[in-house]
């Protein structure tokens, strides 16, 4: 399935659902941009968990400095590279946290017994200096974000001739690569 060349915008959630089911995808890992509070671009390394049309999701420490940098402003852009088709998708997005306490739980009950479990259980928020001896958390401090995609860049580098094109929830727009 070549998404670009059949210029079908739905075509993109299929294709990035598919890659969200594979745990071992390496487009999975996702870069997702965010700005601090004193104005300043953090990027960082995401794993993309769910999708549906115009809406990505990924999970993350809710201590996490991520989640007060969306809440404070939540216009993002995530990069995906998938470096087998040659291809870059930038997705402009506003990020929000989601409250749904009963979504959420759901979501740990599905990962609790993972080996993933224990990146939410940390005794301490990401980032800060490590205490030893601190104890674990008992409650998960698992947070879902997700992302209301607004726009997405697509780039196909190929040696023939790249493409690329802009899609919006109104259609499709080539672009100069």
């Amino acid at each position: 399935m070549d998404p670009i060349s059949t210029l079908n915008p739905e075509n993109i959630w299929v294709y990035l659902a598919q890659i969200a089911s594979q745990p071992g995808h390496s487009a999975r890992v996702m870069t997702l941009a965010s700005v601090d509070s004193t104005g300043l671009p953090q990027a960082r390394s995401v794993i993309l968990r769910e999708v549906e049309p115009w809406l990505l999701r990924i999970y993350t420490d809710s201590r996490s400095p991520k989640v007060e940098q969306i809440q404070a402003n939540p216009d993002t852009q995530l990069v995906l590279w998938d470096a087998e088709r040659r291809w870059q998708l930038r997705f402009s997005a506003r990020g929000n946290i989601l409250e749904d306490r009963a979504i959420v739980e759901a979501l740990w009950q599905s990962i609790a017994q993972s080996r993933s479990a224990q990146d939410y259980l940390g005794a301490q928020p990401p980032g800060e200096i490590v205490q030893p001896g601190a104890a674990e958390r008992l409650e998960p401090a698992l947070a879902v974000l997700e992302f209301d995609v607004r726009e997405v860049d697509w780039l196909a580098l190929d040696s023939k001739g790249h493409n690329r094109q802009r899609l919006t929830p109104q259609g499709v727009q080539a672009l100069v690569p």
